[in-house]
């Protein structure tokens, strides 16, 4: 912990004191029921990397109006008491290890499809067609836009209900809420499009509602892209201009993010993408915020997340992948271990296995998605040598990619040998 100073350091959020400046982002596992409700695959997936100690846990994206703004067939949902008791299973969790239990409210807006809405026309803030989804969506009425409000109040009053301590609002990604922000889908010619501040009234008016009802006992967070990377969408002047606007509303952090499905892979990028490249947008944020900005895009070292909190990039860095890579990093970083931590690819096999509603998986850690499961492995009393047969990153990890993994003893995989494509 002395290595990274600024890393563990303590922090606060809207009078909510955090252990230090790690979050694990909001990143779909697709371990959830076909019912929406959380499983035990879920919540023992969520506690493996709680234990681990980040100061802050983002679940996944829960739905607030299922299933017409569901973008999983398995995506949890938070839109009626039933699911409360799993929830708050799922917040008790995320808190064993001292981290705080944040949950992200989430309308998938255009970017589905009726085969996942169960036959339902998506709808949109403008009824232009995801080229990505496949989506023909329907241009949503006043009637659509007070009922969806509700919605996300309602959510954000469940969520306080089943204990966590606080809710991120996804306006980013192209998503609903992203959708009415972005000039690039909101065509609409009523109070909730034209001008920036049109666009994000519906953001502003539920960032009120959740706080007119939960008062200051819930932190509401927003993620929201800085940059939309497509020609007529938002670019940095007008992120930074949404930025004030959700300040002003009362948002207690802003969580800053780029692209939609139609931007390619800049929310999720793939391995020729640099480490941090996107902290730049949340460095310009932080200058004129006068609340706590979250930031990130491919952080996979601890000396790159000191050097970035030192040097005022952001006040919160999120780590995502690479949790799902190695559910100790937080851990190990504060141990001074990071020569130990289990390195990402940025292949996006979890992407791949998520999207097709399968469970995640990992190309590095094969407990990933499988902590119940495995979760009882024993050491073995007598540690061998392992043979690696085939190619692929398993088989092409370097020596020592292994060690640590739980159910092999570190002295078992000293003398890795890898064959090569079988």
């Amino acid at each position: 912990m002395e290595e990274y100073r600024g890393l563990f350091s303590r922090g606060a959020i809207g009078g909510l004191e955090i252990q230090n400046r790690i979050v694990m982002p909001a990143m779909g596992t697709a371990l959830g029921g076909f019912d929406g409700r959380v499983t035990d695959d879920m919540i023992e997936y969520y506690r493996a990397r709680a234990m681990s100690g980040p100061g802050i846990i983002v679940v996944e994206v829960a739905c607030v109006d299922a299933p017409a703004g569901r973008a999983l067939l398995n995506q949890i949902r938070i839109d009626h008491q039933r699911y409360l008791s799993g929830l708050s299973r799922l917040a008790e969790a995320l808190k064993s290890g001292g981290s705080r239990a944040f949950i992200q409210l989430h309308h998938a807006g255009r970017q589905t499809n009726t085969l996942i809405t169960d036959g339902i026309q998506p709808v949109a803030p403008s009824a232009l067609p995801c080229r990505v989804s496949g989506s023909k969506p329907r241009e949503a009425t006043a009637e659509d836009i007070e009922d969806i409000k509700k919605k996300f109040i309602m959510a954000g009053v469940f969520a306080k209900q089943a204990g966590f301590d606080g809710v991120e609002i996804h306006a980013a990604h192209g998503y609903l809420l992203s959708g009415f922000l972005s000039p690039f889908t909101n065509r609409r010619t009523d109070g909730y499009g034209g001008s920036t501040g049109n666009r994000a009234r519906i953001v502003v008016e539920i960032i009120g509602g959740i706080r007119s009802w939960c008062g200051g006992g819930l932190v509401i967070g927003i993620r929201f892209n800085m940059k939309d990377f497509l020609t007529g969408g938002i670019e940095e002047d007008e992120g930074e201009a949404i930025a004030g606007i959700l300040e002003k509303a009362g948002a207690d952090y802003l969580s800053v993010s780029s692209g939609m499905y139609e931007s390619g892979h800049v929310s999720i990028e793939p391995q020729s993408f640099g480490e941090g490249w996107r902290l730049g947008l949340a460095e310009r944020v932080k200058k004129s915020a006068g609340i706590p900005v979250f930031g990130g895009g491919v952080i996979r070292h601890p000396d790159f997340a000191e050097k970035a909190i030192a040097g005022g990039k952001a006040d919160f860095l999120f780590v995502g992948r690479n949790q799902i890579a190695d559910e100790k990093w937080a851990e190990k970083a504060r141990k001074g271990q990071a020569d130990k931590i289990r390195p990402c690819l940025s292949c996006n096999h979890c992407l791949d296995r998520t999207t097709k509603s399968l469970h995640i998986g990992c190309a590095v850690n094969p407990h990933a998605g499988r902590e119940l499961r495995l979760g009882k492995l024993l050491r073995a009393d007598y540690p061998g040598r392992i043979l690696v047969v085939g190619g692929g990153p398993g088989g092409a990890a370097p020596q020592g990619a292994y060690r640590g993994v739980q159910g092999i003893p570190g002295r078992a995989v000293e003398g890795i040998r890898h064959t090569g494509p079988a």
